[in-house]
């Protein structure tokens, strides 16, 4: 007998406990409906919560979590652009005018140095000047040459036959010479200033200014007096 009253005795223990925890743990039970399937929960009165959510609902709260993150960052972006337009607005700058470089080398090489055209030209002035006074000296030493091997022939002093002969010629070099013309009135002076020209050869070498061929050109004269 006092085994079977233990027993109830403890069934009945047992049964207050689970009365007294149930009326501690009341659970409430939430199930919200907007259309779309929301998560069921079961809340107890310790801060206890057990949660069921489909896969579904999951993706879909992630996908709205992702498209506020996105609205956000738009907003930002727009209001660091409207602070900007407004500090241009306040305080504008004014652009310099950019030259491409490519550009400027091409006018670069299509102007002319104007000093190295200058400095060019004078050189080529005096260069030709140099050669000019070189040239006319040399044919200064051709004519004298020629002149103290000139002869007045017998038979024009003995006719007392004066003239002025005009002698052209172009020396080749300064042993040869081409396209002799000699023009007088009298064949015999004529034929003294050909043979004054021949027996002149050859003449002393020009500088290094002068060059070949050159054009001989200058009056013979023949007087007695």
């Amino acid at each position: 007998m006092l085994g079977k009253s233990n027993f109830a005795v403890f069934i009945f223990a047992s049964l207050l406990l689970h009365v007294l925890l149930i009326s501690q743990y009341r659970p409430e039970l939430n199930f919200k409906v907007d259309g779309q399937p929301q998560a069921r929960t079961i809340t107890f009165s310790k801060k206890v919560r057990i949660s069921f959510v489909s896969p579904t609902i999951s993706a879909e709260k992630s996908a709205v979590n992702n498209f506020r993150q996105t609205n956000k960052s738009m907003v930002k972006q727009q209001a660091r652009a409207v602070k900007k337009n407004r500090a241009v607005r306040k305080n504008p700058v004014t652009e310099k005018p950019v030259i491409k470089t490519e550009n400027t080398e091409k006018i670069k090489k299509n102007i002319p140095d104007v000093k190295t055209e200058q400095a060019s030209s004078a050189q080529q002035i005096a260069s030709k000047k140099i050669f000019k006074v070189k040239q006319n000296l040399y044919l200064k030493k051709i004519i004298a040459s020629i002149e103290k091997n000139k002869y007045y022939p017998t038979l024009a002093r003995r006719r007392n036959m004066q003239d002025i002969v005009a002698v052209s010629f172009n020396l080749v070099s300064n042993a040869e010479v081409e396209n002799l013309k000699i023009s007088g009135n009298h064949k015999v002076l004529r034929n003294a200033a050909r043979a004054a020209i021949y027996n002149s050869l050859p003449f002393n070498r020009p500088p290094q200014e002068v060059s070949f061929p050159l054009n001989v050109k200058y009056s013979m004269a023949f007087s007695l007096e």
